[in-house]
């Protein structure tokens, strides 16, 4: 069943993939792996700063709970985090299912994110889609031990501007990997969409 619905959500992806191609949208990936950093710089913190590389790929990441955000190196031990996002410093342990926030400097007609885990427990991985006026727009969510191949969530509007993933379970969490979007062409509204993200993330 689980492998059921992991071929109907690669079916949908490469749906709209193909549809939005003719559209001129752009399809964008991030796998937190190497060709994004140094991974022998190990574990990096993404807190509120302003990411210039990933302003470049169009997204911003920000945590509502004020946690840090913590970006795994390729060189980390447990194999199924390497090259990923946590919500919680994998070092020391604990909890680490505290919600993310991504934002998109120009919109996306559709999202996804990949959550591992060693297999141990069961958690549930949710993804809520929301317009530029903070109405819900579409959600979706899967509910998995995330052991082995993980899980993938997306949702699809028109036009979202960003998404909340949120994470429950009675361990750790998830490591967040592979950000999939795709950008509705609107390349004029790239610069002063990023400058009013930026000035506002700097009051």
């Amino acid at each position: 069943m689980k492998l059921m619905k992991e071929k109907a959500i690669v079916l949908s992806v490469l749906t709209t993939l193909v549809a939005s191609a003719s559209a001129g949208f752009t399809f964008q990936e991030i796998d937190f792996g190497a060709d994004h950093r140094d991974p022998a710089e190990g574990i990096i913190v993404l807190d509120h700063s302003f990411d210039a590389h990933f302003a470049s790929l169009g997204v911003y990441f920000s945590s509502p709970t004020d946690n840090p955000i913590y970006w795994i190196g390729t060189d980390y031990g447990f194999t199924a985090g390497a090259g990923s996002l946590n919500m919680g410093n994998p070092t020391q342990g604990g909890i680490s299912n505290y919600p993310l926030r991504v934002d998109f400097l120009t919109p996306v007609a559709f999202a996804s994110i990949h959550g591992v885990d060693g297999g141990g427990d069961i958690d549930t991985l949710a993804v809520r889609a929301y317009s530029y006026e903070h109405g819900l727009v579409d959600q979706n969510s899967l509910t998995s031990s995330f052991g082995g191949l993980g899980g993938t969530v997306g949702v699809e509007a028109p036009s979202i501007d960003y998404i909340l993933i949120q994470q429950t379970g009675s361990s750790a969490g998830l490591f967040l990997d592979d950000l999939r979007y795709i950008q509705v062409p609107t390349p004029a509204t790239l610069p002063v969409l990023g400058l009013a993200l930026f000035a506002r993330r700097r009051r």
